[in-house]
């Protein structure tokens, strides 16, 4: 066992190994001062009561608690600098993905960028590691996003745990459309001068009328749409071990993919919650095919993918277009299982008259435009 260590501002954490033979009952309880959250390794059932983490299972574990003494709300501890509107990054959290986790709050580490640097990583603006959110004390008005898309992972971590093959495109995807429905209400309710970006799209502007004069902003679109085309005509298939801390040259275009399946299942499907229902396993899959073949039976692996570029770009085109419903769901106060979804409204903000202006520049494929994809296409091929 490992000792105590601290992962910020008081916040600290503790790993067990637990033994016990294969097949063998393993029940136990752990007594922590301040205890916040943890986890226990596949297979095992747990839970929290006051300071104490109980486990469930068969065989021999990992365990890991995380506690300390922060600045509490209804869903979160925070640790470093406490942020505001908290409570709204979660509801969208539960109403995406319909879960709920074991204990009572997540904590969240808020730190400023050499520690973040250190502990976490240089490239991220947030993380979630087992039991705890990590977040850079600079996000500004990616706050609430961000703490949208972390969540999502805390919720993720127990319904996920059959995974065992270190690809992450549903757990991602998951995450990235979450963040981009807290992005779509805080632009629709006034709150974000920008909404939300295109996936494998066109880059939107937002026109901004400001006491001091008018001002343009960009958001480029998640993923190059090119790429995306090249990757199903060269029969490319790293998506199914793609993980974004491993690789750099294809993090945007693994998230922009990861995305793009849960958006088109959406589209022609229904909710998260509705795939989730039918991917709920207690099997582990540690094979990256046989996790893409099992998912294969439930949601379309290859969205978009068509011989003909006119029907791929449309396809495209209507996910971007579509207005997705935002769901926020709240755990009954007397049962953390009970879960009461509603559904928000929120009208097209450059319908109103609010001083913004959202506009795509949605363009059609030129005849030039297409040799010069076919081109680079044949080139990409020999070499």
């Amino acid at each position: 066992d490992e000792p105590a260590q601290e992962i910020h501002d008081d916040l600290y954490y503790r790993k067990m190994s637990i033994p016990s033979f294969k097949g063998e009952k393993t029940t136990g309880k752990i007594k922590v001062e301040d205890l916040v959250s943890g986890k226990a390794g596949f297979g095992f059932s747990s839970s929290f009561v006051n300071d104490e983490f109980r486990f469930s299972g068969e065989g021999p574990t990992n365990i890991r608690v995380n506690f300390g003494d922060g600045v509490e709300n209804r869903y979160y501890q925070f640790f470093g600098e406490e942020r505001e509107n908290s409570t709204e990054a979660y509801e969208i959290a539960v109403g995406t993905t319909g879960l709920v986790q074991e204990f009572e709050r997540f904590p969240v580490a808020v730190m400023n960028n050499r520690s973040y640097n250190e502990k976490v990583n240089r490239w991220s603006s947030g993380q979630y590691i087992s039991g705890t959110v990590y977040l850079r004390d600079d996000l500004e008005k990616d706050y609430l996003p961000v703490l949208t898309h972390e969540t999502v992972h805390g919720l993720n971590d127990r319904f996920l745990r059959w995974d065992q093959t270190g690809s992450t495109y549903i757990d991602e995807g998951v995450a990235e459309h979450a963040e981009y429905l807290m992005k779509k209400k805080l632009f629709r309710k006034n709150r974000a001068k920008t909404g939300t970006e295109e996936v494998f799209g066109e880059s939107k502007k937002y026109k901004v009328e400001e006491e001091d004069g008018t001002y343009v902003y960009t958001l480029e679109s998640q993923g190059d749409r090119d790429r995306l085309w090249n990757y199903y005509r060269q029969d490319k298939e790293f998506m199914k071990n793609w993980d974004p801390r491993e690789d750099a040259d294809t993090r945007e275009f693994g998230y922009a993919y990861s995305e793009l399946l849960i958006k088109y299942y959406i589209i022609n499907n229904g909710t998260v919650r509705d795939l989730y229902s039918n991917i709920a396993v207690d099997q582990k899959i540690e094979s990256p095919q046989q996790k893409w073949d099992f998912l294969s039976n439930h949601m379309v692996m290859e969205p978009c993918n068509f011989d003909s570029r006119n029907r791929f770009d449309n396809c495209l085109d209507e996910i971007n277009d579509h207005d997705y419903e935002i769901v926020t769901g709240k755990p009954d106060t007397s049962s953390r299982s009970s879960l009461g979804f509603e559904e928000i409204k929120v009208p097209n903000r450059t319908k109103g008259g609010s001083g913004i202006k959202e506009t795509v520049e949605r363009t059609q494929v030129t005849f030039r435009q297409f040799l010069k994809g076919f081109v680079d296409y044949l080139l990409s091929l020999t070499g």
